[in-house]
């Protein structure tokens, strides 16, 4: 009976964040800001190719781009911070469909380079032609302070950033349970689905360290505390032993998670409501 609840609430909570994401994207060209900060790791700089890789008349987002062409999550994601961030820096034309094909493709190129080394850097060659001249575009990424912007705005949780990671399934698996506990605890406290935003990258962080335990042991005692109820602001702390009948567990869940995404993801490849306005 644990499970079956556990999964529905897992469902539901995927569906909360699709819902949300929208709900964004019908807002048009929102500016995220990353703020400051560093992670250690060498800086690294890609630039675009010049050219369009093919033009369209659609006027989706760039992540609307590369998630129909199979992108998961994360890419899609970070496209669409990256061209609101060009889209701030540029103007509306950022937002035409041929600048908007160059800054995915240019997400699609970087992340690696970002996800490996922490830090880097995006250069597109006149992206845009203003009255006055083609316009350069260039952005530092880091990703200390990139992803708690897009998990705070609710576009990101811990599914989406594990598996952009590149974590193996066992890890994705572990910490999607792990994140429906902490959001269970805070409900049963406060009546209060969601905690913090910085809740989710630091259960992704006991997730990895409980994964190194248990393959080491065969068992991992998970403590995080100070988690806070994001309306509430109750403190409380999310305290699990981790065992094989957990994993097991949490294998059903994601298995039950995936499914109903993947679903969605087929349904709504390019849905209007998520389309800008052509400028």
């Amino acid at each position: 009976m644990d499970t079956m609840w556990l999964a529905l609430a897992g469902v539901l909570v995927a569906a909360v964040v699709i819902a949300l994401v929208f709900s964004r994207r019908r807002g048009g060209g929102a500016v995220i800001d990353a703020g400051g900060g560093n992670r250690a790791g060498k800086s690294a700089s890609a630039k675009a190719p010049a050219a369009s890789t093919g033009g369209t008349d659609d006027v989706s987002t760039a992540g609307d781009l590369l998630r129909a062409e199979g992108a998961d999550a994360y890419l899609e994601f970070f496209a669409d911070w990256l061209e609101d961030k060009a889209s701030e820096a540029l103007g509306d034309e950022a937002v035409a469909p041929e600048p908007t094909r160059r800054l995915a493709n240019a997400a699609r190129e970087i992340l690696p380079t970002l996800l490996r080394d922490g830090r880097a850097t995006v250069v597109i060659p006149a992206l845009v032609a203003g009255a006055d001249g083609p316009k350069d575009f260039r952005q530092d990424v880091d990703l200390a302070t990139l992803e708690p912007v897009l998990v705070g705005e609710h576009l990101m949780g811990i599914r989406e950033l594990l598996y952009g990671h590149g974590e193996d399934q066992a890890t994705v698996a572990l910490g999607h349970w792990l994140m429906n506990q902490a959001e269970g605890d805070g409900e049963a406290e406060e009546r209060d689905l969601w905690v913090s935003p910085d809740a989710v990258l630091r259960i992704a962080d006991a997730t990895r360290a409980a994964i190194r335990d248990l393959n080491a042991q065969g068992r991992a005692e998970v403590v995080v505390r100070g988690l806070v109820c994001q309306r509430s602001k109750k403190s409380y702390d999310l305290v699990r032993t981790v065992d094989t009948a957990v994993m097991n567990e949490a294998r059903e869940g994601l298995a039950h998670t995936d499914s109903f995404i993947a679903d969605l993801r087929r349904k709504n490849k390019a849905p209007p409501e998520m389309r800008r306005t052509k400028p």
